[in-house]
């Protein structure tokens, strides 16, 4: 089960903050559902071993970063996903302090844009990157 949509009023809380005060008085609304989307990644490693770090970022709606390993050969298990866009990446090894903003930019070029319906099954192949040793 995830969340489809959060409202508080006009404000639509999957995309813009929550301002809390004392003249609040509007509910928070939300609406969620069962269906969900199953990603399947896989880094091609002609032939090799290639475990890697699966870094997957919702871009929309927006949402916290969510890290799957994958096997030996560079596969990852069927993600369980809310339907929606996403930023990933596969990484030999994960960069320092992936969960900023910043740090993420440097390599967005090399995030695969995946969009996932409700109940589909997807399978993509993203190539690996290896972090740049001054990611702080």
């Amino acid at each position: 089960m995830h969340v489809v949509e959060a409202r508080c009023g006009t404000a639509d809380l999957l995309r813009e903050p929550l301002v809390v005060s004392d003249q609040n008085t509007q509910p928070i609304e939300l609406t969620l559902s069962y269906s969900t989307a199953t990603l399947r990644v896989e880094v091609p490693s002609e032939g090799r071993s290639l475990p890697a770090h699966i870094l997957i970022l919702p871009v929309d709606p927006a949402g916290a970063i969510r890290v799957e390993p994958t096997d030996l050969n560079g596969k990852s298990s069927g993600l369980q996903l809310p339907p929606g866009t996403y930023n990933v990446w596969a990484f030999d090894h994960l960069p320092l302090y992936f969960r900023e903003a910043r740090v993420l930019a440097r390599y967005s070029a090399r995030a695969k844009v995946v969009a996932l319906a409700p109940d589909q099954k997807v399978e993509v192949p993203v190539a690996i990157t290896t972090p740049e040793d001054s990611d702080e």
